[in-house]
């Protein structure tokens, strides 16, 4: 179990320890980057002033990152923003599950990774995502979080993380071949 003192230093370790990925995990949630520095910084300060409530039961990173969760989605609720919710839970079943397993190449794969249209078209992909499955493709697939920090962070069992990757890398396909490889073939 462990405690947080109270000392000024331990709050500055947090930033250097867990800025860079909480920014990048809530920009990747608001695709604002004015409004992630805003809820990693409202999350900082709700955890200094909290600091006597932590009881130590989880890692540090999990007790911020649980914060911040609530920041993100307080943020959203105040924006009346649905954006996140775009695609429900429902969409899933619209992805057939005999995908077809070959993957066929109409362009070299080094040339799209440098196709700045590739990647916006991604980034809308996962925007499109239900927000359970894209908040574990973006710690664990983005973030480079490995799947136990992941499971520990979401309160997930690891079966259920792994179903949650499958289904998010299924709907991701999907939507790469409707909106970039078949466009890209007409």
């Amino acid at each position: 179990m462990h405690r947080l003192s109270n000392s000024q230093d331990e709050s500055c370790e947090w930033v250097d320890q867990y800025g860079d990925a909480m920014y990048r995990y809530t920009l990747a949630r608001t695709g604002d980057r004015g409004v992630a520095e805003e809820l990693v910084q409202e999350t900082f300060l709700a955890a200094i002033a909290g600091k006597s409530g932590f009881k130590g039961e989880s890692s540090v990173s999990t007790w911020l990152f649980a914060i911040l969760k609530r920041k993100t989605a307080d943020y959203f609720r105040r924006q009346n923003n649905h954006n996140e919710a775009m695609v429900g839970d429902d969409t899933l079943q619209t992805i057939p599950t005999s995908l077809d397993r070959s993957v066929h190449w109409r362009d070299d794969p080094a040339a799209i990774f440098e196709d700045q249209e590739f990647w916006k078209t991604f980034d809308r992909c996962v925007e499109k995502l239900p927000n359970k499955l894209s908040e574990v493709f973006i710690l664990r697939e983005v973030n480079q979080y490995s799947a136990k920090e992941v499971c520990e962070l979401l309160g997930l069992g690891a079966t259920n993380l792994s179903m949650r990757l499958h289904r998010c890398r299924l709907a991701l396909r999907e939507c790469l071949n409707r909106n970039w490889f078949d466009d890209k073939g007409k």
